[in-house]
């Protein structure tokens, strides 16, 4: 799971949602109804649900812990569920990643634990550290988690999707391409920013930046993001 949080960090609020995204649905849950043990901080819970999910498994769901910005995630976990509702009681018996306990998802993406292996999230591990978990439980008297729908974090588009242009999961993203831009009273705005390891030249698309390493070139995304190409 290193591969998953290698490029989250905190950065700037709410400009950096996507509405929907083209491949992913996200659904958010209470962060008051959560408890962790041993305790972590986190303030959003969200639920990644790639496209056509409930009708085939090819992708993973995936739950991030975030900050509230969304922009930092905390702690996350892959989910691969059994899609034979008729054997699980109506709900998607889902197992994390690596032996990592269990969770039922209903059919309208509300969380059960009432499992004897409780699931566990994956805390990311500073360079050279080996990578904890923390047990993820539903507070006293509450039964599931009910699920609503939110925007995804614009990352979840741009390094979950398998789809992405120019994607191969064992390539580092450092290319950051663009659509077009456009200048009004004398700012320029980017569109269609996106992280790739491809030349933007090869996709057709306009070049922002190359970058040595992934921390910088998320950096670097998130300047075309927010249209800040100058920023520190």
């Amino acid at each position: 799971m290193v591969g998953l949080h290698r490029m989250f960090w905190s950065m700037m609020v709410m400009g950096s949602w996507l509405m929907g995204g083209s491949y992913h649905r996200c659904y958010a849950y209470r962060a008051d109804d959560i408890l962790l043990t041993p305790p972590e901080s986190f303030a959003r819970m969200i639920l990644v649900v790639p496209r056509d999910w409930d009708v085939q498994d090819t992708h993973p769901m995936v739950l991030l812990l975030t900050d509230r910005s969304g922009r930092e995630e905390r702690m996350s976990q892959y989910l691969m569920c059994d899609h034979n509702l008729t054997q699980s009681r109506g709900r998607y018996r889902c197992g994390g990643e690596c032996d990592a306990g269990e969770v039922w998802v209903g059919t309208d993406k509300s969380l059960s634990l009432d499992t004897p292996y409780p699931l566990e999230v994956d805390i990311p591990a500073k360079p050279y550290e080996e990578e904890t978990r923390t047990e993820l439980h539903l507070k006293p008297g509450i039964s599931s988690a009910k699920a609503h729908a939110v925007p995804c974090p614009l990352y979840v588009e741009r390094l979950y999707n398998p789809e992405r242009p120019g994607a191969r999961p064992e390539d580092p993203l450092l290319n950051v391409c663009y659509t077009h831009k456009s200048t009004q009273q004398g700012t320029t705005h980017y569109q269609g920013c996106f992280l790739t390891p491809s030349r933007c030249a090869t996709l057709h698309r306009q070049h922002f930046g190359h970058y040595p390493d992934e921390a910088r070139a998320y950096r670097g995304f998130l300047r075309c993001v927010d249209s800040r190409p100058h920023a520190k």
